[in-house]
């Protein structure tokens, strides 16, 4: 479990605040909001990118390991090719290559991105490239991640496989929160997180959302596109190939 009391942050015309709030373990968590209302800065401030702040935050796990994917992808690039990024954080865990082969063969068959670990990061599309940068996020070894606007840059279909990845990992005991902007987003979390200029406003059971939309919408989230519903409750054949092997 996450805990946070009396977080601060303050930036030009912008204040975060949370005075007492506690995210469970093992969960998929939608952070839903507006663009400006704190979702990026909270997911920073919890894998530990933001220094400055008042406040405390406690895991209760002391081995605690966190994973980020930042709302933009350019600016989490590392190495110049598909494969070299996967490859990076298996390398620094001194993983051997015939295990390291394995785990990019499975988790860029599950991304449908195997046609693509020959090829050059600055010469994919922006959604190709969001979806290299989770398979990579993915493969570190950490109990919580953060991924800031995932879905973003991907179609329905990658959507749906997104959140099927993240019901396997949370199924293994990970905590996934999501930021998002997308309200039927709801449909693939346990629970979902709402803030508003800076302040967390709700926190509820993603099945609650149906009977609480008005007040919901009082933030301005709405359902916004019946497709998007549609696919996301159609089935997806499991792939063969698994994310992580342990």
């Amino acid at each position: 479990m996450i805990k946070l009391s009396n977080i601060k942050i303050s930036k030009k015309n912008f204040e975060l605040n949370i005075e007492k709030f506690s995210i469970e373990d093992g969960k998929s968590i939608l952070l839903l909001g507006n663009s400006g209302c704190g979702k990026t800065t909270l997911l920073k401030l919890l894998s530990g990118f933001v220094e400055k702040y008042e406040g405390d935050i406690h895991f209760e796990n002391q081995d605690t390991m966190t994973s980020i994917m930042l709302q933009n992808p350019i600016d989490q690039m590392i190495t110049p090719t598909v494969e070299t990024e996967l490859k990076f954080s298996l390398v620094n865990r001194k993983i051997d290559d015939e295990i390291i082969e394995k785990k990019i063969e499975d988790i860029a068959t599950y991304f449908d991105i195997i046609n693509l670990l020959k090829n050059n990061l600055r010469e994919l599309s922006f959604g190709e490239l969001q979806k290299v940068m989770l398979a990579a996020t993915f493969l570190t070894n950490a109990n919580y991640y953060f991924l800031d606007e995932p879905t973003s840059h991907l179609d329905h279909k990658s959507t749906k496989i997104l959140y099927n990845y993240i019901k396997e990992i949370v199924n293994e005991g990970k905590t996934v929160i999501i930021a998002s902007q997308n309200f039927d987003e709801y449909l693939y979390s346990d629970k979902t997180l709402i803030m508003n200029n800076g302040k967390i406003v709700d926190y509820l059971d993603s099945s609650k959302i149906n009977e609480n939309k008005d007040r919901i919408g009082e933030y301005g989230l709405r359902s916004s596109n019946d497709e998007i519903v549609r696919i996301l409750h159609a089935k997806t054949p499991r792939r063969q190939g698994k994310g992580i092997r342990k």
